[in-house]
């Protein structure tokens, strides 16, 4: 974070991450649907996650995830190329086209 402070404190508290997982495949939490995926909604989030949940957590930085992009791209062409399979690059690019619309 921008204060050199930790975003998530970890340890037992990743529990509740996988709460959710478990919860959203049930259909007994909700989610926000986002470029990257589906993450926590606010409620679920002061709730479900914890009260002492940054903000940031939950940011979805353009800038960060095209970012990602590259370096993902980059990675699997480096070691995978040829033996990528294409649902995968497929994903990526539309993960890229996502992104463009924040």
């Amino acid at each position: 974070s921008k204060t050199n402070e930790f975003l998530w404190s970890g340890f037992g508290e990743n529990i509740r991450v996988i709460d959710w997982i478990f919860r959203r495949l049930t259909q007994q939490a909700s989610g926000c649907k986002t470029p990257i995926g589906i993450i926590p909604d606010q409620n679920v989030s002061n709730g479900i996650l914890g009260n002492k949940l940054n903000p940031a957590l939950l940011d979805i930085s353009k800038e960060f995830w095209i970012n990602e992009c590259k370096a993902i791209r980059n990675y699997l062409e480096e070691n995978v190329n040829k033996d990528l399979p294409d649902e995968i690059c497929s994903e990526l690019n539309n993960l890229e086209k996502r992104l463009s619309t924040l």
